[in-house]
């Protein structure tokens, strides 16, 4: 296969994915592959479709400055899920 025509297929394969319901799959070279839960910021999951706000959560002792820990949070702003 040449590379525009390795180009076109992977195209074709994108816009698909793009197009699925949360339910469905699209077969490629023998594999099933279906809609990840967030995809390009969009909640995919059950057909949502609301945007995804991404935030980061520090979390410090009272004493100091010091980061104890630190979680980055995906949460959809149409259903309020948390996504992981």
């Amino acid at each position: 296969m040449r590379e525009d025509e390795i180009a076109r297929e992977y195209d074709m394969v994108r816009t698909c994915i793009k197009e699925l319901r949360w339910n469905e799959t699209i077969e490629f070279r023998g594999t099933h592959y279906g809609v990840p839960p967030i995809l390009d910021g969009i909640h995919r999951e059950n057909d949502c479709g609301g945007h995804i706000f991404v935030t980061t959560v520090f979390d410090h002792s009272p004493n100091s400055f010091r980061i104890d820990s630190c979680a980055t949070l995906h949460v959809c702003v149409k259903c309020h899920t948390r996504v992981v």
